[in-house]
């Protein structure tokens, strides 16, 4: 009976440790980071050299402007969502250093 409980905290603090450790350093993707798309969306490529986003599951992130008439535009509510957009991105892009691998 000792036995059992001693192989099953074994087992527990062993399955904790490779859970924090994180599969990607054990087994990388060899997916970069091109760019931070804005405050929910990244910009990746695979190790085959295919491009694609990756979005943040559960994040909603205030929009960047997009064209020249967003960024040129006067609306009050527009500019305050365009300038925590432009903060959201500013965040990602300090926490995602640009060429870093992703984790899948």
């Amino acid at each position: 009976m000792r036995l059992t409980k001693q192989a099953l905290l074994w087992f527990c603090t062993a399955t904790l440790i490779f859970g924090l450790i994180g599969c990607d350093r054990i087994f990388p993707s060899g997916d970069l980071v091109q760019r931070v798309s804005d405050g929910d969306t990244l910009a990746v490529k695979d190790a085959k050299g295919d491009k694609f986003n990756v979005r943040f599951a559960c994040v909603d992130a205030p929009e960047i402007p997009h064209s020249k008439k967003e960024r040129q535009s006067k609306s009050s509510r527009t500019r305050n969502q365009f300038d925590w957009g432009a903060k959201a991105q500013e965040r990602v892009q300090q926490l995602v250093k640009q060429g870093a691998i992703a984790s899948n």
